[in-house]
């Protein structure tokens, strides 16, 4: 039928019919009777066991079939009947025949390979290919679609029959079960089949033809007869559950010549659209018998095939290659391609014809009349400025908008002209039409059609448009693009006319696009555009609407394109820099050189040629030098303060001026944003090369008003300085609302001139200077008072250009070396020696006859001690002993770098007042401090000492300190500071290399008198603080990660060689088991890592207590088993926290048995003191088998300390203690350690012990001690955990981590103390991730903290993402969890919430398991969790109780 209102009328008339009415009719119109005949008879025949068992058309059918197929008109765009989209469409050419086209996002090689290869291992899609026999150009498949619990299957022969670059020809048979007896092929069940799955087959007749078309696409037309029929017997066969004989068939020879089943032959009809599939129950009557003979009769006799009645053969073959479709998908990639195509079409594209050279001409200058649009209310803080204007004779109004997009403008120019890319089709495919034409008569231009739907009863509109472009580039080398539109009915030439829009009313727009390039990767997007719906006698607000509602669009481009603001701040900087650089000595224009001048006089050098005049004032920032003047305030000014501020920066003079010339940056607006601020914004009309003006809106405190400055910034630059001027302006700012403010005014200066490079780094000199009178009623003096927070800039520009790592690295170097030269030609006076001779005396000889006290040291690997002098003053000596993994000389490096700027920036941040180092020659100091402590009463200390270095020899360096006067730093320093005094002998010895690491030994003394009456527990708090600079210079040389994992590859390879005999792996593989059975009344630990399962039990009596604990380590077995073995490691020391280890070492170490102690603390439970408990063990590793390694720790005195040998040395661990400080009691130990490889980086750990602590030992005491030992193991599983790169991490390892983090953290603010100061600093994975994605601590922190706040989703990009936002982002969890029963779907809601959650899951799936056994950990620990669960425990009893009661009567 030619029409879809004639296929209407057939349907109904077909289902008005009776069944025999509807089979005549059907049989006396079909073109193919014949055909339909002979498969009647063939049919028949099958019922009557005839020879021919051939279940469909024969060989000779089908080919003809194959040869109409390839005679057919071809497929092409051109041809109407087909519709060419992104979706598989079936074109109808007779009843039997379809033909399927689609577009694939491959090239016809790809395709082919897919087609002839069948689907790749581990494919879970619906469409599942199973190759039986391959060649390279023959393939027999079974091909299987399921669909809810139905399967379609296809077996099918796939041959190549022509080939070449333009266009392959692969023909489609399906294989009948004849041909699958005689090839014996095997044919595989597809997983998806059960009992309950009903099977179809498909059969196809056709020919697949691949042809290239552009953007590296493949053009696929299928065309075939396609059948369905319901196939449940071979289904049965092939599953093995039993073949019942068919009705009415009998068994054996005979076969019988009636069969009283319906065939339901099935007819197609065309609708011009799909396929309408009828079935048509067709009763066969009865047959006279046909005579068998050995040639035709079948080898079984077989039903008929029962057509499903209702399935649409045609429908599922669509939805069979719409997974094609999805299977070569790539719709992102081809629209990329478009979009590139028409980027290089645009440097061959036919030039501008006049009438396109006027229309975009015209474009511009209606640009240019739209600078008095009005502002739209509420959008001031949108980073898309939005305006509308209404013309003077009534109408539309006109929409502008002006947004910076964080794209190159050339991929914007092609994403806004290329109009029919698969994601506007998807976006649009709710619109009735929608066409492009481009090309237009050979020209730039386009024809677009769109139609657009109305509410409330309104006929469609349809818009008609031409849309020509241009291009240009402007006077400072930048590109500008400019697309222009308006009504089609302006352009002369072709018209296509769409069919279908005759129905519509016709509505115009007219508008123009102009994007302009600012950055490589960032433009500037003007769209200007009118649209009039032709509708007389609409309300303002509605035309309003319309503007408004196309001005979105930059909000969508906008969020697009969105990268991260710091990122595109740093390439606007680059660009400016850039053209600063090419404007080197240009003058100023005539209108800027009177505001320069003026902004040039308040550094004072045109009163007085000197600048002088300046009072110094205090400064927030020790790194900015603050000064205050008074000028004669110009006619309608006030007499307010001058500011100026000078600081040194880390680059060069043009970076920073770029930096406080992009006052609008994205990083500087939303600080503005989070300060409360009403608005910032450029007025860009004003924009030149060198100038540009700001306006902006201050918050102030209550209760005054809103400030409002409005300012132009004015620059020039020369070779080796640059100047930035700042004067305020009287031009009135549209802010889209009425705000009641008070204008502002300032004036200032930036003059940044170039310093000589340090280290390597640019530096240059900046100093501000600023002029600001807030207005108002605000008295001067009160302004006065704010200068130091308005000269705040220039410290803002010193940290973001900062670079202090690099330059104390360098710094360090460069004294290390000098150090290293010339420490033997250093000569000392008489005075110097004296002064180290006095204070070695004191702090080395005198004082080893004192009682020390040892302190709880903050580092492991640092030992602490104190002794008090008598006296009334609170005076007080420390020392503190460690190694530090650097040579002699780099540690003198670290000791002269007293102004280092990392060291400046903690001592200011703990409390420093100041700090000033002078050098009185090449080896000595004078070095003065001051601190307040924040103690109420306490007056802040201030310290003045010379210090002197000698080097003894080339093994020992000397420091020494002592208390010194000097009149330009005099007591008090004029603002009530107690001069305390201190003496400080600092000891260097070199120490042999430890894996070819240097090793130095450091020992530190200091004394500290604060002077007052100050308790000595006081006075040892700050002795630890003093001491702690030892930690700290350990800090910055540590290398343990490297010295351990060096000592456990060389302890790896040798238990890789390690043999033992049998009779050592039965007893030891014996003695595991029988340590590790459970006891009897044995309990979990009262805090257990979350992936370890631990048990433990006690004795009341003798303090005996035994435990077991298992858990998978991330490492090799060997790894794991080294790591146990090498007792003396660091990483062995501070995760078990052992006051002491030493163990027995020898030169082969091949035999892998030794003898270790260690002494341990025992805590009491009630606050006690307890002796420290030693265990002595022989250790002994044995090799049980190649996937099992066993280490065995037992007392000394048994019979397997036989083998150990004699002789050995023994050596102390890093980070044990001095002898003597604390008595002990001998205790002892039975340990198994069991490792077992899991397969590649994994091991299972499986821990056993058993301990005898003494009499004496409480149960509660033993308790506490064996739960340590549990949290060794643990320790082990996180130590490889954190060694664990962020590449490796899979859903496990997030399981792992939030275990780490809510491990020994009974409440949340331990929590966040852990992830701060361990967990942050020492997992790889999250070090990685937080250099992607830098406010990633800040998102967990307030996440850990568990506190219960509103909820506000957070909808922005993770790139994109700010610190308040990271920290919202973090608050957010709390609540979502909270609102959900189950802590799984409360992650999931914060996930679907905060993109920025959904963005970082997208990429590292292990996110989400890490958060929901975090979100279960803070559950339980919450307040608002604890009343939850008790409010369920509660039910639960009451539940229970009401059963029992009932249960009883």
């Amino acid at each position: 039928m030619d029409t879809q209102n004639s296929v209407s009328e057939r349907e109904i008339k077909l289902r008005s019919l009776s069944k025999d009415e509807l089979v005549a009719l059907l049989l006396a119109e079909s073109k193919e009777k014949e055909a339909v005949e002979r498969r009647f008879e063939k049919v028949l025949a099958q019922a009557a066991g005839s020879s021919n068992t051939d279940q469909g058309k024969s060989k000779e059918e089908r080919h003809g079939i194959r040869s109409r197929l390839r005679n057919s008109e071809p497929m092409s765009r051109d041809n109407p009947n087909v519709k060419t989209g992104p979706k598989p469409n079936m074109l109808v050419l007779d009843r039997t025949t379809k033909t399927i086209r689609l577009d694939l996002h491959e090239v016809p090689d790809k395709v082919q390979e897919y087609l002839l290869k069948g689907s790749e291992p581990g494919d879970t899609s619906d469409l599942q290919q199973r190759v039986l026999i391959s060649s390279i150009t023959d393939t027999i498949a079974l091909w299987s679609f399921s669909q809810q619990n139905k399967v379609f299957e296809m077996l099918l022969r796939l041959q190549v029959e022509h080939q070449d670059d333009e266009e392959v020809r692969i023909a489609v048979t399906s294989v009948e079960e004849e041909e699958v007896e005689e090839m014996r092929l095997q044919v595989p069940v597809m997983p998806s089949l059960t009992k309950s799955t009903k099977v179809y087959k498909l059969f196809i007749d056709g020919v697949i033809t691949l042809t290239p078309i552009p953007l590296g696409q493949t053009s696929l037309t299928i065309t075939a007869s396609i059948d369905l029929l319901e196939n449940e017997q071979s289904y049965r066969r092939r599953m093995k559950l039993g073949t019942p004989p068919p009705k009415n068939q009998a068994v054996g020879p005979a076969v019988a010549a009636t069969d009283s089943r319906a065939r339901k032959p099935t007819t197609m009809v065309g609708n011009g659209l799909g396929i309408i599939k009828k079935s048509i129950s067709v009763t066969l009557s009865s047959a006279a018998p046909v005579e068998e003979s050995a040639s035709t009769r079948p080898k079984a006799a077989k039903p008929p095939r029962q057509f499903a009645a209702g399935a649409k053969a045609e429908d599922i073959f669509c939805k069979i290659t719409g997974h094609i479709y999805d299977h070569f998908q790539k719709e992102e990639v081809i629209d990329a391609r478009r979009r590139a195509a028409f980027i290089d079409y645009m440097l061959v594209a036919p030039p501008l014809t006049d009438a396109e050279r006027i229309l975009i001409v015209e474009s511009m200058e209606l640009v240019k009349k739209l600078t008095a649009a009005k502002r739209i209310t509420k959008t001031v803080a949108e980073t898309a400025q939005k305006f509308i204007h209404h013309p003077e004779g009534g109408g539309a109004a006109w929409g502008k908008s002006v947004t910076d997009i964080h794209v190159a403008a050339v991929e914007l120019f092609a994403e806004l002209w290329v109009l029919d890319t698969y994601a506007k089709l998807a976006k649009n495919k709710d619109k009735a039409i929608r066409q492009v034409w481009y090309n237009l008569d050979g020209t730039r231009s386009l024809q677009y059609v769109r139609s657009a739907s109305l509410p409330g009863g309104f006929q469609d509109r349809l818009f008609e448009v031409w849309i020509t472009w241009d291009a240009f580039t402007d006077a400072d080398g930048r590109h500008t693009y400019v697309m222009a539109a308006t009504p089609f009915e302006n352009y002369v030439g072709t018209h296509h006319e769409v069919p279908g829009s005759e129905n519509m009313i016709q509505a115009t727009t007219r508008g123009v696009h102009i994007v302009r390039e600012l950055t490589e990767n960032t433009c500037e997007w003007t769209r200007v555009q009118q649209g009039d719906l032709n509708i007389t006698g609409l309300p303002r607000k509605v035309l309003d609407f319309v503007a408004k509602q196309q001005l979105g669009a930059a909000d969508v481009m906008k969020e697009k394109f969105r990268r991260n603001g710091l990122e595109v701040d740093r390439e606007g900087e680059v660009a400016l820099i850039d053209v600063m650089k090419k404007r080197r000595g240009f003058p100023l224009m005539e209108d800027q050189v009177e505001t320069v001048e003026s902004c040039i006089a308040l550094l004072g050098d045109v009163r007085d040629g000197s600048g002088g005049g300046w009072t110094k004032i205090e400064s927030p920032s020790h790194e900015v030098e603050m000064k205050m003047q008074y000028f004669p305030p110009k006619k309608g000014e006030r007499s307010v303060g001058t500011g100026k501020a000078v600081g040194v920066v880390d680059c060069s003079a043009e970076e920073v001026a770029a930096w406080v010339f992009m006052y609008n940056s994205n990083e500087k607006r939303r600080a503005s944003v989070d300060e409360g601020d009403a608005g910032k914004v450029e007025i860009r009309e004003k924009r030149r090369v060198n100038e540009s003006t700001f306006a902006t809106v201050k918050k102030m405190p209550f209760p005054l008003e809103k400030r409002e400055v409005v300012f132009k910034m004015i620059w020039q630059s020369e070779v080796g300085k640059v100047l930035v001027a700042i004067a305020s302006v009287d031009d009135k700012v549209d802010y889209g609302v009425s705000l009641r403010v008070t204008r502002g005014s300032s004036r200032g200066l930036w003059l940044i001139e170039d310093l000589p490079p340090r280290k390597g780094v640019k530096q240059c000199s900046a100093t501000y200077v600023q002029r600001l009178d807030a207005g108002g009623l605000i008295p001067t003096w009160v302004m006065n008072k704010t200068v130091p927070r308005a000269l705040s800039a220039a410290h803002s520009v010193i940290d973001y250009f900062r670079q202090d790592e690099r330059i104390d690295a360098a710094d360090m170097g460069e004294l290390s070396d000098y150090v290293q030269e010339h420490w033997r030609e250093e000569v000392y006076s008489e005075e110097e020696n004296a002064l180290l001779q006095r204070v070695r005396q004191k702090f080395e000889g005198s004082l080893e006859e004192r009682k020390w006290i040892t302190l709880k040291s903050p580092d492991v690997f640092v030992t602490m001690e104190t002794t008090h002098e008598g006296g009334k003053s609170a005076s007080g000596i420390g020392r503190a002993v460690t190694v530090v993994d650097a040579s002699i000389f780099d540690c003198a490096g670290w000791e002269l770098q007293r102004t280092a700027r990392g060291r400046l920036k903690s001592h200011y941040e703990g409390g420093g007042l100041n700090r000033e180092v002078i050098a009185l020659n090449t080896h000595s100091i004078m070095y003065y401090t001051a601190i307040d402590f924040n103690v109420a009463s306490f007056a802040p200390r201030e310290w003045l000492a010379k210090i002197v270095w000698k080097f003894l020899d080339e093994r020992t360096l000397i420091v020494g300190s002592e208390d010194f006067e000097d009149d330009r730093f005099p007591p008090g320093a004029g603002k009530g500071y107690v001069r305390a005094m201190s003496g400080a002998f600092r000891k260097y010895e070199r120490l042999p290399d430890v894996r070819g690491i240097p090793q130095t030994k450091v020992t530190y003394v200091q004394q500290v008198d604060l002077k007052g009456f100050i308790p000595k527990f006081l006075v040892n708090g700050k002795i630890v603080g003093a001491l702690s600079w030892s930690s700290s210079m350990r800090n910055v040389f540590d290398k343990s990660l490297e010295i351990d994992a060096r000592r456990r590859a060389e302890l790896s390879q040798m238990i890789a060689l390690k043999e033992n005999e049998e009779e050592e792996k039965k007893n030891a593989l014996a003695l595991f088991q029988s340590l590790y059975e459970e006891k009897l009344a044995s309990e979990r630990p009262s805090h257990n890592f979350g992936l370890a399962s631990s048990m433990l039990s006690t004795e009341t009596v003798g303090g005996k207590a035994w435990c077991k604990s298992s858990v998978v380590v991330q490492t090799p077995m060997e790894e794991a088993a080294a790591f146990w073995w090498d007792f003396g490691s660091r990483s062995n020391m501070e995760i078990s926290g052992d006051v002491e280890r030493t163990y027995e070492v020898d030169e082969e170490e091949a035999d892998f048995r030794t003898i270790v102690r260690r002494r341990q603390q025992l805590d009491s439970s009630h606050g006690g003191k307890h002796k420290d408990r030693r265990f002595s063990c022989s250790m002994a590793l044995i090799r049980a088998d190649s996937e099992t390694i066993i280490i065995l720790l037992s007392p000394l005195g048994t019979e397997r300390d036989g083998a150990i040998q004699t002789g050995r040395r023994s050596i102390r661990a890093r980070g044990s203690s001095r002898n003597g400080t604390s008595a002990f009691t001998e205790a002892k130990e039975l340990s198994a350690i069991r490792f077992r490889r899991m397969g590649g980086k994994k091991t299972k750990l499986d821990y056993a012990c058993s301990l005898e602590l003494g009499f004496g030992t409480s149960h509660a005491a033993a308790r506490v001690f064996v739960e340590r030992r549990l949290d060794e193991v643990a320790g082990v599983s996180i130590y490889f955990q954190r060694l664990k790169p962020l590449s490796e991490y899979g859903l496990e390892d997030g399981q792992a981590l939030a275990c780490d983090l809510l491990w020994r953290a009974s409440s949340s603010k331990k929590r966040i103390e852990r992830f701060e100061k361990d967990i942050m600093q020492r997992c790889r994975a999250l070090t990685e991730l937080k250099e992607k994605f830098p406010y990633f601590e800040a998102m967990m922190k307030p996440a850990l903290l568990g506190s219960l706040t509103m909820n506000r989703p957070i909808e922005t990009k993770l790139v994109c993402v700010s610190e308040k936002e990271a920290k919202q982002i973090g608050k957010n969890l709390v609540p979502a969890l909270k609102s959900k029963k189950l802590v799984t779907a409360g992650v999931d809601q914060w996930r679907v919430q905060n993109r920025a959650v959904k963005d970082l899951v997208d990429i590292y799936p292990w996110v989400e398991p890490m958060f929901t056994v975090l979100g279960n950990g803070i559950v339980k620990t919450a307040a608002w969790g604890e009343l939850r669960n008790y409010v369920e425990r509660s039910e639960l009893k009451r539940r229970a109780f009401i059963v029992n009661y009932f249960e009883t009567l």
